[in-house]
């Protein structure tokens, strides 16, 4: 169970979390992009050529930690490659009951969860999902479960991006992001 801070879809079988920066405790620095500048509207795609959402085969870039790497003072992202293997309106049933998801011919594993999943218009990369999971099929052995019970098809579960930005600017985070703008801002170490 997440703590309070995290902010979740309203739609409570979205398997998407945000933790405003204000609340995490760590020492450390970041830098932001301009939304606009990452996520581009489906008006941009179709006033340019592209369609929304992109089609079945479309290019992605998927940048997630590697837990298995992680370093002492840093963390290691994994880049991968893939394409978008499906796009349905049919909702896929997950532990928190039937959502929207894209499939995407990316594997990944634990502590990927939450990275984004870009796709390639053009030369440019734009943010199109965040990654779920793994999309896993029950292992059955002659009618009974195995000591490993479920396997990894190699394809995952993104959640689309338009609930992200449903989180992001959820009146609570709205809120959230207007109290840190008004406080004095400490200045970086540099040392």
């Amino acid at each position: 169970m997440l703590s309070s801070d995290w902010q979740c879809h309203e739609d409570q079988t979205v398997d998407l979390a945000v933790l405003p920066w204000g609340m995490i405790k760590n020492n450390f620095t970041c830098a932001s992009l301009n939304y606009d500048g990452v996520v581009k509207k489906r008006s941009f795609f179709q006033t340019n050529g592209g369609s929304w959402p992109p089609g079945v085969g479309e290019p992605l870039v998927f940048i997630g930690m590697m837990s298995q790497v992680a370093g002492i003072s840093r963390n290691y992202p994994i880049v991968r490659r893939g394409h978008l293997a499906l796009v349905t309106a049919e909702k896929i049933t997950r532990e928190y009951g039937p959502s929207e998801y894209y499939i995407a011919d990316l594997q990944t594993y634990p502590g990927h969860s939450g990275g984004p999943v870009w796709v390639a218009f053009g030369e440019t990369l734009f943010l199109l999902c965040v990654m779920v999971a793994g999309y896993e099929q029950p292992l059955i052995e002659a009618g009974k479960k195995c000591k490993v019970d479920k396997y990894n098809l190699g394809v995952s579960l993104v959640t689309l991006v338009e609930k992200l930005t449903d989180i992001i600017f959820s009146d609570a985070l709205v809120e959230h992001r207007q109290r840190e703008t008004s406080r004095p801002v400490k200045p970086i170490p540099t040392a």
